[in-house]
């Protein structure tokens, strides 16, 4: 399992959220439309130097797959607070232990079987 140590630092975010199976064709068009979002509202530079964080936020083996949310988060100040295409949020800044996963349905459900395993060799 690809990962890396990172320090990240606290951030204002935007982000927008589904709640479903993880590698459902929402999930992939909630991707398309969050990039259409931030090239509309000029944020191509948060996304070049930033990236666009995706976090699974439950484990499929414990949450119903019906309620797992997955998050797509980009790194702002601007305020689109009024904007309800998005949330406005802010990440925490601390160590992180950052896996490189594909973002496909076996590849998120195998990572969070193995995640005890792949936590106890990042320590």
């Amino acid at each position: 399992m690809n990962y890396k140590i990172e320090i990240l630092d606290n951030h204002k975010m935007v982000y927008v959220r589904n709640t479903g199976e993880y590698g459902s064709p929402e999930n992939f068009q909630m991707m398309k439309d969050f990039k259409k979002w931030f090239f509309y509202n000029q944020l191509e530079n948060n996304k070049k130097t930033q990236g666009i964080v995706g976090i699974a936020q439950d484990a499929p083996r414990i949450t119903p797959s019906e309620q797992c949310r997955y998050d797509l988060l980009l790194f702002t100040d601007k305020d689109f607070s009024q904007d309800p295409q998005v949330n406005m949020g802010y990440f925490e800044g601390e160590k992180y232990a950052v896996f490189i996963v594909t973002h496909i349905t076996e590849a998120v459900g195998s990572f969070w079987e193995n995640i005890n395993e792949h936590i106890s060799k990042t320590i």
